[in-house]
């Protein structure tokens, strides 16, 4: 007979069936018996539980768990405020000091909260308000003229294509997501059904590549072009040939199987805040 609980070593005992080993035996018992009966000692003083807990009433919740307790409740009440991904402190604050700025404030003054606003706006998923507040920004810029950096310029531009793309990707991927969906070269399904976003994008990032001189974010304007035009269906034919990035650039130098998404076969295809995970049997021993 074999005893182990979980975090001790094993207690053996071997039953003797020879009378004149009887003696030991008892002993080794004994041994074995002072052993289970250490682990459990040592279990219940680990816990904080009092020997009333193993007749079953429920044990005393430690000060430790208290104060674990006021912190999460801390943390839940606070979290509307801070908490990064569904906190709404700093997006209101950005809306009421926009609201606060009088009439007579200066452009760059209102195009920083412009951008301020669209930024939390975008943070907490609302693509559409950020859309509006960052096509103001834009227009801001140019009604401020000489007052304001022209960076600034391309700055708007690219945030604004930036929020158009995170809406057509709401609007398709998120709400009606196929196997095919953000899988790259994007065809067959992934092609978006709603691209009024993605042609705004197009719109928005063609400016901002056509602005003299070239702008740092010109790299990562034209690489999110060439995906809105795979979203649309229209690349490569109708990417403008300067800002092309050719089909091979998404080729792989080895042979390759295209991904096949089955979360949506599986039913597991749900919108919400989780992220995701790619499994795979790496060392070929037949375990993911």
């Amino acid at each position: 007979m074999t005893v182990q609980l979980e975090g001790s070593a094993p207690c053996t005992c071997t039953r003797q069936a020879s009378k004149k080993k009887r003696g030991s035996y008892d002993v080794r018992l004994a041994v074995c018996l002072l052993c289970v009966w250490g682990v459990i000692a040592w279990t219940v003083s680990a816990t904080g539980q009092t020997l009333s807990a193993v007749g079953g009433q429920l044990p005393v919740p430690s000060d430790g768990h208290q104060q674990m307790l006021a912190l999460l409740r801390q943390i839940a009440d606070e979290a509307s405020d801070t908490h990064f991904f569904i906190g709404d402190g700093p997006a209101r604050r950005a809306r009421e000091a926009l609201a606060a700025l009088p009439a007579t404030a200066p452009g760059p003054q209102r195009w920083l909260l412009q951008v301020r606003v669209a930024e939390e706006e975008l943070r907490l998923g609302n693509e559409v308000e950020a859309i509006r507040h960052f096509t103001q920004a834009r227009q801001l810029v140019f009604g401020a003229g000489a007052q304001v950096d022209p960076s600034w310029l391309n700055l708007s531009l690219y945030r604004l294509g930036v929020a158009n793309m995170r809406w057509a990707e709401t609007q398709n991927c998120a709400l009606n997501p196929t196997a095919d969906s953000c899988i790259l070269p994007l065809r067959g399904d992934a092609i978006h059904a709603q691209q009024t976003p993605a042609r705004q994008a197009i719109a928005a990032l063609t400016a901002l590549l056509e602005n003299v001189p070239p702008s740092p974010m010109d790299l990562g304007a034209r690489w999110l072009l060439n995906i809105a035009y795979m979203t649309v269906g229209d690349y490569p034919a109708e990417v403008p040939e300067p800002y092309l990035i050719p089909s091979h650039a998404f080729e792989s130098d080895e042979e390759f199987p295209r991904f096949h998404n089955i979360a949506p076969r599986l039913g597991l295809d749900t919108f919400d805040m989780c992220g995701g995970a790619i499994v795979d049997d790496f060392d070929g021993d037949g375990y993911l």
